[in-house]
């Protein structure tokens, strides 16, 4: 095949260098944040080994927990905006901060020369799409859970979701329920792609208790609406006159911290919940491992219409065999099959809750059960063609139909 200058300029448009001339793939990464305490799903897409990676980022935290050598933040457009919107007004702040951002944009795609891009959320690739278009590189979109099922209460942004659908060269979504939801709303099926993403497996083994009373419950998730922490803690208040000694741990931080802080005194719950906050993933995982029972996933649609995608935390409980309750809440039921791999509820059922709580407070040798099938569930969800290798995959199919377009249109330009 014919190769392309690295970076060959015309008008706004790059045209990268033929995929098919080159040993290892590249492959751009389009993040809000890199990354978040718990975003170890992203960190994994983003240092996949079968590919080069590079980041573009608004800006980064949490090095320490996610190094990554090659990545490049919007920092002069964030400056810029922030001194000129005090000289000149926020309306002409914008643009002159926009134009900043598109001079990044080409630094970046001047020293990577990424192959591909992966916005690795919805709302990302509406936020850089004019980045996007600017260039004519193939790019890929894999949707979480919020930046689909939220798009109905936001007509700008369904608006935009449809273009993204459009444009895309694969749309991967991290479970069924959201892959149909999209679809719905406009996605193409022939572009759409199930992708479980998958988490590290853990350094250490959990401890099979065979406590009753004092089992170890905990809930991992963000303090937002849609986790349900409202169901959990007065279902977990009832159940504590079954269970005495039971303890509730919640992971996590967010907008309903306070929210629940006053709930957990005004249920009187003090000596039963404790909050640990937000902390690393890996003293998370091993807390669960060494502590606790039984994860709770109590995730609900909020009044957004917010919910899960595929919960990260009953992926990690999984990797564990620790036993999970879940309600059927997007994705989750993919992954917990009620009485096989878990025990699923309706959402906002606080009585259907309770009695899951006790059930398996009671019955250690049923804990045991379902937290040995969910975890051999669940590696075969990631067997069967999803995770890190179908992610890959995707790259590969969408470079080869870029490399064939790239030399149709070269074969056109010389012909004319």
């Amino acid at each position: 095949m014919t190769t392309v200058s690295p970076m060959k300029k015309s008008g706004l448009k790059y045209f990268p260098r033929d995929p098919a001339a080159e040993p290892t793939l590249r492959v751009g990464h389009l993040l809000h944040e890199m990354c978040g305490a718990s975003s170890t799903f992203i960190y994994r897409l983003v240092t996949n080994p079968a590919v080069i990676n590079s980041v573009f980022c608004h800006h980064r935290t949490h090095q320490d927990l996610y190094p990554h050598a090659q990545v490049s933040m919007t920092r002069g457009s964030q400056n810029v905006k922030r001194i000129s919107r005090k000289i000149v007004g926020p309306r002409l702040a914008n643009r002159i901060s926009k134009h900043v951002e598109k001079l990044e944009w080409r630094r970046f795609l001047r020293r990577f020369q990424p192959h591909v891009l992966h916005c690795q959320h919805g709302y990302h690739a509406v936020r850089y799409y004019p980045l996007l278009k600017s260039t004519n590189l193939p790019f890929v979109v894999t949707f979480h859970g919020s930046d689909i099922n939220g798009a109905t209460f936001n007509k700008e942004y369904l608006r935009n979701l449809k273009v993204i659908f459009d444009k895309a060269e694969s749309c991967l979504f991290v479970s069924k329920a959201l892959q149909k939801r999209a679809i719905e709303l406009g996605a193409s099926p022939t572009k759409s792609r199930i992708v479980y993403l998958g988490v590290d497996e853990p350094d250490f083994t959990p401890t099979n208790s065979q406590r009753t009373t004092d089992c170890q419950f905990a809930v991992v998730a963000s303090f937002v609406p849609c986790k349900g922490h409202d169901t959990i803690l007065q279902a977990f208040q009832n159940a504590l006159q079954t269970l005495p000694g039971a303890k509730l741990h919640l992971f996590g931080q967010g907008p309903l911290q306070d929210r629940i802080q006053w709930l957990i005194k005004s249920l009187q719950l003090e000596d039963n919940v404790r909050v640990h906050g937000e902390i690393q993933n890996s003293d998370v995982l091993r807390f669960l491992a060494e502590n606790i029972d039984v994860v709770v996933q109590p995730s609900q649609r909020d009044d957004a219409g917010c919910e899960e995608g595929l919960p990260t935390s009953l992926c990690e409980a999984a990797t564990l065999s620790i036993p999970c309750i879940g309600t059927n809440c997007g994705g989750t039921s993919e992954l917990l099959l009620d009485d096989e791999t878990g025990l699923l509820i309706s959402q906002r059922h606080v009585a259907g809750l309770e009695h899951a709580i006790i059930r398996l407070a009671h019955d250690p040798a049923l804990r045991f059960r379902l937290g040995r099938s969910l975890n051999s569930h669940y590696k075969e969800m990631i067997r069967s063609g999803h995770g890190l290798d179908g992610v890959t995959e995707v790259y590969h199919s969408v470079c080869a139909t870029s490399s064939r377009r790239l030399n149709a249109n070269l074969q056109e330009e010389r012909q004319s």
